[in-house]
């Protein structure tokens, strides 16, 4: 853990966007901070085309646009499909559409022989996927502002 530096997402971007304006013609940025820090990312860098967000689990249905930026996010935990078709002129992006599919187990029956593909690679693994490590004695919540029982637990077995 020493050797990792952890920076602010935008003094990164202060320092990349330039050289990528230079090589690219459509700008994406992966951006796991939120909703609400991926908008004033756009407030701030124009040059961004498009943000491909999480980490606030939202839905964003229909593309926002904030100073010539496209966000879109699709929830989480592989709840939803998000699909985005990209328009594009003369090289620069002129549209975003999105698409969500919502991926709900009940609403897909079980394939069988995956399942079987599964057990049959899970077997020899088995006794050790499922060896108790530990018991909590009480609940193991998890916060996104403040650092979380969860958070603890999961540093501390680093």
């Amino acid at each position: 853990m020493k050797d990792l530096e952890f920076l602010r997402g935008n003094e990164v971007l202060k320092e990349v966007l330039p050289e990528l304006k230079d090589k690219a013609d459509i700008i994406v940025l992966l951006s796991h901070q939120g909703t609400a820090v991926d908008r004033l990312t756009a407030e701030e860098f124009s040059e961004i085309d498009i943000i491909l967000g999480g980490h606030s689990h939202d839905l964003i249905t229909k593309p926002e646009i904030i100073n010539n930026t496209y966000m879109v996010q699709a929830l989480s935990d592989a709840a939803v499909l998000g699909e985005i078709d990209l328009e594009i002129k003369d090289r620069k992006l002129t549209g975003v559409k999105a698409n969500h599919r919502l991926l709900w187990l009940s609403d897909f029956e079980k394939d069988r022989e995956m399942e079987n593909l599964i057990e049959e690679l899970r077997a020899s693994y088995r006794d050790h996927l499922e060896e108790g490590i530990a018991t909590a004695t009480e609940v193991i919540d998890r916060q996104y502002k403040t650092e979380s029982s969860f958070d603890k637990l999961v540093g501390n077995l680093l």
